[in-house]
């Protein structure tokens, strides 16, 4: 998540490094705004320029979009920063939210994407500098639910911030609109030995996936 974190935070815009920091500085700015100011503009800064990203949405490499005529955006709440398979109802052994899907959508112009990403990214690249990057591969949702966790102990506004993704629409093999060939439960990486098992699933549904909405995978 680390690199997908930092990835969010350099590649948004489509021109250069300079507005890519005025909108972290804005960023910044917005997060000190009262919740009341923050809702009242509804999560947007209108002088953030219309050539940047209003979202993005990050699939791990074993997952596939299988209903192609649904709109993913549709997922995420203009007012929210992310929708996740991140279910704060559920406890894990450990204390810690479940997470049922690592599928996520972000809101790029909510007033705490900065703050939040950036605190996301800090906390992986620590947990990788003590124990390796397996620590945090598996579940790439991980440290963003520690990060959700300690925002809502600290009372911001977690409810206006975090989304779920309904779980039926994103439930691993059997999801409705994006499948993905994983146990999101096992937290771990992908090795070559899965290959074997993993690869002709994926290449079956995206097969099928192709084969439904023919000729949209030749166009791409």
């Amino acid at each position: 998540s680390y690199l997908l974190t930092e990835l969010f935070l350099k590649r948004v815009n489509t021109t250069n490094s300079t507005e890519i920091q005025q909108l972290m500085y804005r960023s910044d700015i917005q997060d000190r705004r009262s919740n009341d100011a923050a809702a009242a503009d509804g999560f947007t800064d209108s002088s953030i320029p219309p050539n940047y990203y209003d979202a993005i949405v990050i699939l791990q490499s074993d997952a596939i979009i299988v209903e192609l005529d649904f709109n993913i955006g549709s997922l995420l709440q203009s007012s929210n920063l992310v929708a996740s398979g991140i279910d704060r109802s559920t406890l894990t052994k450990d204390g810690m939210w479940s997470v049922y899907s690592n599928v996520m959508v972000w809101n790029l112009r909510h007033p705490l994407f900065y703050n939040t990403t950036s605190s996301w990214l800090q906390l992986d690249e620590t947990l990788i500098e003590q124990g390796g990057v397996e620590i945090v591969g598996g579940c790439i949702v991980c440290g963003l639910v520690k990060v959700f966790m300690d925002m809502s102990q600290s009372d911001q506004p977690v409810d206006m911030a975090l989304q779920e993704i309904p779980r039926e629409m994103v439930n691993g093999l059997e999801g409705t609109v994006i499948k993905q060939d994983r146990d999101i439960t096992a937290n771990r990486l992908i090795t070559e030995k899965d290959l074997p098992r993993m690869i002709p699933i994926i290449q079956g549904i995206a097969d099928n996936v192709c084969y439904r909405y023919y000729p949209q995978c030749e166009i791409i």
